[in-house]
C-alpha cells in the first residue's frame, strides 16, 4: 500500500515540475506541461473570474427596473445607470485573468482571458479600454494569425530537431585516417533480402522520365495478369477519351489549390463539435461580437456594421454566436432609431432562442416597435404572444395594457370600450400595485379625444395612486407639465417640470429638454407669483375688519390642510412599503420555490393582510385594533387645528402681516408689481419667443402704471414685438410715442438710425481692445504706462460701461505695485462699494483676505483681472488631470477623510492606483484640500467625478459639506499660485460641467 501511495505522489508531482518553467511557445511545450497549464488556467484563474463576472451581471440585472413607457432594453444590465457597486468584483475578475495571461500564456485559455477582461471593462462602462482590449484580441487571435504562428513554430521545431540530430550522426561516421574496426562475421544474406534492399533504394531514386517502370509479373501470376490486362484493354478506351475531353478546359494551378483548400476546410459544425470534444472553443468570434457592441456604445456605426455583416455572411460562424449576433444587429438598428430594420433580426433571435421569458421580452419589444411604426394591428398580435409566454406578471400586465391601447388605435375598439376595459383592470386585486399605470393609460386615451381636463384628472390620479415606480411618476409629471405649458399656466407647468427632474434619469434623452423648460419657466413663474401675491395683498388692504378676519381664516385653513396632506404622505412613505423589485433572475440561478422569493406571492399576501388588518406599520402590538401611535396623534392634532374657527386678533395680524398698511408700503408693493410685469415682458420675448404674451403684459403695464420707471424700455420692447408679429399699426403707435417723448434716448435713436446698433457695438469693441492692451502692459510690469492709459480711459470713454469694474480692479492692482499696500487696500474697498454684485467685487474681497497676512498680493493676483481671452486657466483635455476635494466640515479629521476615500477606491477603483495627498491654500488651515492623482486625461478624471457625484454618501460617508473639482496639472499649479479656488470654481463650472 505504501509503495502504491508513493507512486501516486510521484505521478502527481510530474505536472508541477514540468509546468513551473519559463514561458515557452506552444510548440515547445510537452503534452504534460500543456495539460498542466490548461487545467490550472481554466479551473483556477479563469473559472473564478467567470464566476465573479456572472454574479456581477446577475446583481446588476436584478437591480434594474424596466421602464415600460419606452422601448425595453435588449440588454438590461447594459442600461443600468450605476454599476459602481460591482466595480470591486469586476476589478478582481480582471486581476485573475491577467494572472492567467501572464503565467499560463501557452494554455488554450489565453484568448478567453482577454475576452473576459474586455467584458469587465465594458460592464464598467469603460468603453475606450474595452475597445482597445477587443481590438488587440482580434489582431492577436485571428485564425490566420494563429495559423501563421503555428506554421512558424512547427518549422522552428523541425530545425531544432535537425540540429540536435546532426551532431550524433557525425559521431557515428568513422574518420578516413582511422582503421576500420573488426566486425563479427555475419551470416550470408539470402537473395530475397538483397532484392528488398535494392527495391528500397530504387524507390528513393528519382525517375528522370516522370513515370514508374512496370515490373514484369512473376511466372506464377503471368496468366492471371494477362487476363486482367485484356479486360482492361476492352473496358478502358471510352473512359480515357472522356477524361481527355474533361481536361481540355484546364484551370490554373492557383485556382485548383484554392478549391482544394476550401474543400479540405472543415465546416463550422465540424469545428464546433471537434472543439466541444476537446472542451474548448476559440472565442475569436465572441471577441468580434463584443467589439461590435463596444462600437455601438461609442456610436461608431460604420465599424460596428462591418463586423456584424462579416460575421453574418461567414458560413463558419458558430451556432452559439448566431443567436447573439442577430440580437446585437437588432440593438445596432434600435440604437439609431431605425426600428423597421430591427424587426427582422428580432424575429430571428426569437426563432433561435430556447428561453421562454426571453422570447416574451423580445415579442414585447417587437410590439413597441410596431406601435412606433403605426402598425397597431401587428402590435396587438405581438403583445398577445407576450402574455402567452411571460411568467413575469409585470411584463404580462404591461403587454395587456399596451394591447388595449393598440386595439383602440387600430379601430378594433372605441375609446369608451377601452376605458371600460381599463376600468375593469382597476377593480382586479392583482392590479392593485399597477393603478398608476392604468390611470396614465386612461389619461393618454383622453388626450387622443382630445379632452384635456379629463386627461389632467387621470394623470393626477396616477400620481395619487401611491406608486413607488419612478419611471411612471416621471411620465405622469411630464405629461401634466406639457399640458399646463400648452394652456399657458406657467406656474403649474414649472412646478411639474421641477417634479419631473427629481425622478427623471439623467440618461433619459428628454432630460436636457425638460431642464431647458424648467430653466426658462423658473423666473417667469416667480414673477407671475409676485404679481399675484402683491395684487392679493393690495386687495386685502382695502377690506374691512370682518372681511379680513374671513380671509385670515381661509388662509389658516388652507395652510393646515396642506400640513395635514404633507404629514399624511410623509407617514405613508415611512411605512414598510416594499420597493419595486425585479422578478428577473440571473441566467445561472434556478427559480426558487421559497414563497418569499416569489414577488407575486408577496404582493398577494400583503393585500390579504391589508384587507383584514388595514395598512399597519411593522411594530409591537400590531394586532391591537384600539391603539393610537405617534403618527396618528400627529394627524389628530393637525385635523383638530383645521376644525378650529375662532381666531384671535394676534393670529389675524400674524397671518396678514405682509398686507400693506401705509401709503409707503402700498407704493412699495406697486413697485414690485411694476418690476415683475416688465421682467415678464422681457422673458416672454427672449426665453419663450412669445411676442404676443410680451406685448400683452407690457400693454397692461403701460395702462395700469403710466410714467413708470421702465416706460422707455417697455415701449421699445412693444415696438419690437409688434414689428416681429407684423402688426404695423401698433408698431407705429409705439414708435411715434418714443420719438415724441424720448427723442434723445438710445432706443429712439436706434429706431431712427439703422446703423446705430452697429456703431454702439463698435464702441464696445474699442473699449474691450483698449482694456486688453492695457492689461498686457500690466502683465509686462510696465505700471507707469498702465497708469497713464487708465487716466486716459476716464476721459476717453463714458463713466459707466460694461468693463468699468475690470478697469477699476486693474487700477487698484497698479496702485498697489506703484504706491504700496495702503493705496491698494483703499482702491479695493472703493471698488467693493462702487460695483456690488460683480465678479470683481468677489475677487477684491478675496484679495483683501490675503492681504490680511501682511503681504502685497498685487503681482501674485494679477491674473484675476484678466478677461475671458486672457484667463489664467486653460482647458487641455489630453493633459494629465488631478481631482480636488475641498473639505468644509471642521469636525472631520483629515486622517478619517483619507481613510474613507481609500475605502472607496478599494471598492470602485481597485486597479487605478490612485494616490491621496493633502494641501492648504494660503494660511487658511481650517479647510484642508485633498488631492487625488493621477488621471490620464480629462475623460478619466470626469468619469471619476461622475462616480463620486453618484455615490456621495459612500465617498465620504456621513459628510455632506465638501466640494469636488477635476483640474489639469497646469491649472493645479495656477490654483497653488493664486492660493484660492474661487476663480477656478467658475472655470470648472463653465468648461467642464456646462
Amino acid at each position: 500500500m505504501n509503495n502504491f501511495t508513493r507512486i501516486l505522489l510521484v505521478l502527481a508531482s510530474f505536472p508541477i515540475f514540468f509546468g513551473c518553467t519559463v514561458q515557452k511557445k506552444k510548440s515547445e511545450v510537452s503534452a504534460v506541461k500543456k495539460f498542466y497549464h490548461n487545467t490550472t488556467a481554466r479551473y483556477n484563474g479563469y473559472f473564478n473570474a467567470d464566476v465573479l463576472l456572472t454574479e456581477s451581471l446577475a446583481t446588476i440585472e436584478d437591480s434594474y427596473v424596466d421602464n415600460y413607457n419606452k422601448i425595453l432594453s435588449l440588454y438590461p444590465w447594459m442600461d443600468a445607470e450605476n454599476v459602481d457597486g460591482q466595480k470591486g468584483a469586476l476589478d478582481e475578475a480582471a486581476k485573475k485573468v491577467s494572472v492567467v495571461v501572464n503565467l499560463h500564456r501557452v494554455s488554450d485559455w489565453t484568448d478567453d482571458s482577454y475576452l473576459l477582461l474586455g467584458k469587465t471593462q465594458f460592464i464598467k462602462k469603460s468603453y475606450e479600454d474595452a475597445q482597445q482590449t477587443f481590438e488587440f484580441m482580434q489582431a492577436e487571435f485571428s485564425p490566420s494569425e494563429v495559423a501563421k504562428k503555428n506554421k512558424k513554430d512547427a518549422q522552428e521545431a523541425k530545425k531544432k530537431k535537425r540540429k540536435k540530430a546532426s551532431p550524433s550522426k557525425r559521431k557515428k561516421k568513422p574518420s578516413p585516417s582511422s582503421k576500420p574496426k573488426k566486425k563479427k562475421k555475419k551470416k550470408p544474406a539470402s537473395p530475397n533480402s538483397s532484392k528488398k534492399k535494392k527495391k528500397k533504394k530504387s524507390v528513393k531514386r528519382p525517375n528522370p522520365y516522370g513515370k514508374k517502370k512496370k515490373r514484369k509479373p512473376s511466372p506464377s501470376k503471368k496468366s492471371s495478369t494477362k487476363k486482367s490486362n485484356e479486360k482492361d484493354k476492352v473496358a478502358d478506351p471510352e473512359p480515357k477519351e472522356e477524361k481527355t475531353k474533361e481536361s481540355k478546359p484546364s484551370t490554373s494551378k492557383k485556382e485548383t489549390e484554392e478549391k482544394k483548400k476550401k474543400d479540405e476546410e472543415p465546416s463550422a459544425y465540424e469545428i464546433e463539435e471537434a472543439q466541444k470534444r476537446a472542451n474548448h472553443r476559440p472565442v475569436w468570434q465572441d471577441g468580434r461580437l463584443w467589439l461590435a457592441k463596444t462600437y455601438i456604445q461609442r456610436e461608431m456605426w460604420s465599424e460596428a456594421a462591418y463586423i456584424l455583416e462579416s460575421l453574418s455572411n461567414d458560413p463558419r460562424t458558430f451556432r452559439e454566436i448566431k443567436k447573439e449576433l442577430s440580437k446585437t444587429q437588432a440593438q445596432y438598428f434600435i440604437s439609431q432609431r431605425e426600428y423597421g430594420n430591427a424587426i427582422e433580426h428580432l424575429e430571428k433571435t426569437i426563432s433561435l432562442s430556447k428561453e421562454r421569458q426571453e422570447k416574451a421580452r423580445l415579442n414585447y419589444i417587437l410590439g413597441q416597435i410596431q406601435q412606433r411604426l403605426d402598425n397597431t394591428s401587428q402590435a396587438v398580435a405581438y403583445f398577445q404572444e407576450t402574455q402567452k409566454l411571460s411568467n413575469d406578471y409585470d411584463l404580462a400586465f404591461s403587454a395587456k395594457l399596451q394591447q388595449e391601447q393598440s386595439g383602440m388605435l387600430s379601430g378594433e375598439k372605441t375609446a369608451e370600450q377601452t376605458l371600460k376595459s381599463l376600468g375593469r383592470m382597476l377593480k382586479d386585486d392583482k392590479n392593485l400595485d399597477y393603478k398608476d399605470q392604468i390611470y396614465f393609460a386612461m389619461g393618454k386615451i383622453a388626450l387622443d379625444q382630445p379632452d384635456d381636463p379629463a386627461a389632467i384628472q387621470f394623470f393626477k390620479q396616477s400620481l395619487n395612486a401611491g406608486s413607488t415606480n419612478p419611471y411612471q411618476q416621471a411620465e405622469s409629471y411630464l405629461a401634466l407639465a406639457y399640458l399646463y405649458n400648452d394652456d399657458e399656466d406657467f406656474v403649474n407647468a414649472k412646478n411639474y417640470f421641477d417634479s419631473t427632474l427629481t425622478v427623471l434619469p439623467k440618461t433619459d434623452e428628454r432630460y436636457e429638454n425638460v431642464t431647458a423648460y424648467q430653466t426658462n419657466l423658473k423666473d417667469i413663474a416667480k414673477n407671475i407669483e409676485t404679481i399675484r401675491l402683491q395684487d392679493s395683498l393690495l386687495r386685502i388692504s382695502l377690506m374691512s375688519k370682518e372681511e379680513r378676519r374671513t380671509v385670515a381664516y381661509k388662509i389658516k385653513k388652507e395652510r393646515d390642510s396642506l400640513a395635514l396632506a404633507k404629514a399624511t404622505s410623509t407617514i405613508n412613505r415611512s411605512r414598510n412599503v416594499p420597493a419595486p423589485t425585479s422578478t428577473r433572475r440571473g441566467p445561472s440561478v434556478a427559480p426558487s420555490t421559497f414563497f418569499a422569493y416569489n414577488d407575486r406571492s408577496m404582493k398577494k399576501g400583503r393585500r390579504d393582510f391589508e384587507r383584514k388588518y388595514g395598512d399597519r406599520a411593522l411594530e409591537d402590538n400590531w394586532r391591537r385594533s384600539q391603539r393610537v401611535n405617534a403618527s396618528q396623534t400627529e394627524l389628530l392634532d393637525i385635523a383638530t387645528t383645521v376644525e378650529e374657527k375662532e381666531l384671535t386678533v394676534e393670529e389675524i395680524d400674524k397671518l396678514l402681516r405682509d398686507v400693506p398698511g401705509s401709503p409707503q408700503e402700498v407704493k412699495k408693493a406697486e413697485g414690485k408689481i411694476i418690476d415683475a410685469m416688465f421682467t415678464l415682458g422681457s422673458l416672454y420675448r427672449d426665453r419663450l419667443e412669445r411676442n404676443d404674451l410680451s406685448a400683452e403684459i407690457l400693454e397692461q403695464l403701460a395702462d395700469r402704471f403710466p410714467t413708470n420707471k421702465h416706460e422707455v424700455e417697455s415701449w421699445y420692447m412693444m415696438y419690437l414685438a409688434y414689428d416681429d408679429m407684423g402688426k404695423t399699426p401698433r408698431r407705429d403707435y409705439w414708435k411715434n410715442r418714443l420719438q415724441e417723448n424720448y427723442a434723445n434716448s438710445l432706443f429712439a435713436q436706434s429706431i431712427g438710425d439703422p446703423d446705430f446698433l452697429a456703431k454702439a457695438q463698435k464702441k464696445k469693441n474699442e473699449i474691450s481692445n483698449y482694456y486688453n492692451d492695457t492689461y498686457a502692459l500690466f502683465a509686462a510690469n510696465k505700471y507707469s504706462q498702465v497708469s497713464e492709459r487708465l487716466m486716459d480711459a476716464n476721459t476717453r470713454f463714458p463713466k459707466k460701461h460694461d468693463l468699468s469694474a475690470k478697469f477699476a480692479l486693474l487700477n487698484a492692482m497698479t496702485l498697489g505695485n506703484i504706491q504700496g499696500k495702503e493705496a491698494y487696500v483703499s482702491a479695493l474697498k472703493d471698488l467693493i462699494a462702487k460695483y456690488p454684485n460683480t465678479e470683481e467685487q468677489i475677487r477684491s474681497r478675496e484679495i483683501l483676505r490675503l492681504l490680511g497676512e501682511g503681504k502685497v498680493a498685487g503681482v501674485q493676483n494679477k491674473t484675476l483681472a484678466s478677461t475671458g481671452s486672457n484667463s489664467a486657466f486653460n482647458k487641455n483635455a489630453a493633459e494629465v488631470h488631478y481631482f480636488i476635494v475641498a473639505l468644509k466640515d471642521p469636525d472631520l479629521k483629515l486622517s478619517e477623510a483619507k481613510t474613507r476615500i481609500s475605502n472607496y477606491h478599494s471598492e470602485f477603483h481597485k486597479l487605478d492606483r490612485l494616490r491621496i495627498s493633502n494641501i492648504y491654500l494660503g494660511a487658511d488651515t481650517s479647510t484642508p484640500i485633498l488631492v487625488i492623482r493621477r488621471f490620464k486625461n480629462e475623460g478619466k478624471a470626469m468619469e471619476y467625478y461622475e462616480g463620486v457625484e453618484r455615490n456621495r454618501g459612500i465617498y465620504l460617508e456621513g459628510v455632506e459639506s465638501f466640494e469636488t473639482f477635476a483640474l489639469s496639472q497646469s491649472n493645479y499649479r495656477q490654483v497653488l499660485k493664486q492660493k484660492s479656488l474661487v476663480a477656478y470654481k467658475e472655470f470648472f463650472q463653465s468648461n467642464y460641467l456646462e
